[in-house]
Order: structure tokens, then C-alpha cells, then sequence
């Protein structure tokens, strides 16, 4: 007899839509800001990267 385990949060948002991992990457960094200002700082690094590759791959008509 085996019982199955629900997925975790993490492995739901990893498989989630697109769309939804931005907004929880949003949430997060905002709430980042919130809480600490110099780490917040510190991992904008990641969003700058995003963004950059969001360009990247984005029509030029954008």
C-alpha cells in the first residue's frame, strides 16, 4: 500500500504558468524591500537579469 504525497508549494509554482512565477517573483521582491532595503539591493541583480532576457526574446514590435 502506497499513499500518495501532494506536490509542494515550490514544485506547484516551478510547474505553474509562467505568468504566476512572475507574480510570485514580484510579491517576493516587493516584500524583500520591505523587510530589508540592502538585500533587497543585493538581489536586484536577478530582476536586472530577467528583465534583460525578457528583451532578449521579446518581438521588436514591443
Amino acid at each position: 500500500m502506497t499513499t500518495q504525497r501532494s506536490p509542494g508549494l515550490f514544485r506547484r509554482l516551478a510547474h505553474g504558468s509562467l505568468v504566476k512565477q512572475i507574480l510570485v517573483g514580484l510579491v517576493l521582491g516587493i516584500l524583500l524591500a520591505w523587510i530589508s532595503k540592502p538585500a533587497a539591493e543585493a538581489v536586484g541583480l536577478l530582476g536586472t537579469l530577467f528583465v534583460g532576457a525578457l528583451k532578449a526574446v521579446a518581438p521588436s514590435w514591443c
